[in-house]
């Protein structure tokens, strides 16, 4: 199998995750690794048409013995843990993935590789960008058996999606666990986790999980999303009203973005 460029080992990652799949993660101390078959996305996992096109073009000749090995090469052989690859949290990230009362955590490619190293019987696990291309106009090397789930289409390079792909053979035995269409394998989350970072409309849950995680051992910072944050506000609703006639003061609408947050800068004397 080809190695797919992973970029630098410091590189930020994020892996966004609904509430309950956090806590199990957290119960279980163990990572969900999905088979492509159940993904979203139909295409997930599955050749683009000039792709297809060559493949049937070249199961004409010793059809049988080809067809057996096209097959083979066509089973859910490989599961998949996505992450995001963005230095900053992402908003669009919260709404698909996190439903928006969601948890996120933060990772680097460094952790990522280290953690889940010994996992593996043979060499090293593999990491590396998705590929998104054109699935009517792309040929894709189809020898290379993991670009079948290291490609997307276009319309999803929003994801900036960064995977890692194991073949459940070549997992070691007592690591792995089947799971609902998936496996999961033991992890370290001491080692894996640098930051947990709770959704913004869970920010209310920010004392509660971060209660649970150091019940479980887990030291990373646990924080409020940034994309909760309000604005900057620069003077105080009284200081305004102070200047607005006292007959028509409760009939005035203020700007809220002029607000001046007192608990950031000093309020006016």
């Amino acid at each position: 199998m080809r190695q797919y460029a992973d970029r630098t080992a410091n590189s930020t990652l994020w892996r966004y995750l609904s509430l309950e799949a956090f806590l199990w993660m957290l119960s279980e101390s163990r990572l969900r690794l999905s088979f492509p078959s159940g993904f979203t996305d139909p295409f997930e996992g599955q050749y683009p048409r000039l792709t297809a096109e060559g493949i049937r073009a070249w199961t004409g000749t010793h059809a049988d013995h080809n067809r057996r090995m096209v097959a083979g090469d066509l089973l859910p052989d490989f599961a998949v843990l996505c992450f995001h690859r963005q230095r900053e949290e992402n908003e669009l990230m919260w709404r698909a993935y996190g439903s928006e009362v969601g948890v996120a955590f933060r990772t680097t490619v460094r952790r990522v590789k280290t953690v889940m190293s010994g996992l593996v019987q043979h060499g090293e696990i593999e990491l590396g960008d998705v590929k998104y291309v054109d699935y009517e106009h792309y040929e894709m090397d189809w020898v290379s058996h993991g670009n079948k789930v290291m490609h997307k289409r276009r319309e999803y390079r929003a994801e900036r999606e960064c995977r890692v792909i194991i073949s459940p053979a070549s997992i070691v035995a007592d690591a792995v666990r089947p799971e609902f269409n998936g496996l999961s394998v033991p992890v370290d989350l001491n080692g894996l986790i640098s930051e947990v970072v709770v959704a913004p409309r869970l920010n209310w849950l920010v004392g509660s999980i971060a209660d649970l995680c150091a019940l479980k051992g887990l030291r990373a910072t646990v924080r409020e999303s940034r994309v909760s944050q309000v604005p900057y506000r620069i003077f105080e609703e009284r200081a305004i009203r102070a200047l607005i006639p006292t007959e028509i003061a409760d009939s005035v609408s203020i700007p809220r973005t002029i607000y001046f947050v007192p608990d950031v800068h000093p309020a006016p004397n």
